[in-house]
């Protein structure tokens, strides 16, 4: 949990831990399937991005919405899903206190003075999975895939 009492290391405003991977589908079946439920932005039902913020306290977590700020995040920085399975791990483990904030910190060190989603040299430069798709790619891969299926409404 990260919690006010921690104010040496955390702002109590920006403690929502942010994830971005570009296969989200698999983060947000991980943390359902580790206890954290999604709590729906009250401006908008469902992210449309690559990122999700994740309260510990709260075990909840919050989908990304391109333009709207839909969560805090801790450090102002976006951490890896691998990270975030790393500090979550430590978590459940250990709980709140001295394990956690190290873990936090050992994650956060490298991304002191980046912009938000800059992992690298520059913004959503993480590395994208073997075998990734873009959306629009995926989207027209579909539709040649299911052209027997899909008609025009002439």
């Amino acid at each position: 949990m990260i919690s006010m009492k921690m104010e040496k290391t955390y702002d109590t405003e920006n403690k929502e831990i942010l994830i971005f991977d570009w296969d989200i589908g698999r983060v947000l079946e991980y943390l359902e399937n580790n206890g954290i439920t999604h709590k729906p932005h009250k401006a908008y039902k469902y992210g449309t991005t690559q990122w999700v913020f994740v309260n510990l306290d709260r075990m909840t977590y919050t989908r990304g919405v391109g333009g709207i700020q839909t969560g805090r995040p801790l450090k102002h920085h976006a951490i890896r899903f691998d990270e975030f399975k790393f500090i979550f791990g430590v978590y459940e483990e250990f709980g709140e206190g001295k394990a956690l904030d190290e873990a936090v910190d050992h994650v956060y060190a490298k991304y002191e003075g980046k912009e938000i989603f800059t992992f690298h040299s520059e913004r959503f430069d993480l590395e994208k999975p073997e075998g990734w798709i873009e959306p629009q790619q995926r989207e027209k891969k579909y539709i040649n895939m299911h052209k027997d299926v899909i008609k025009d409404d002439d």
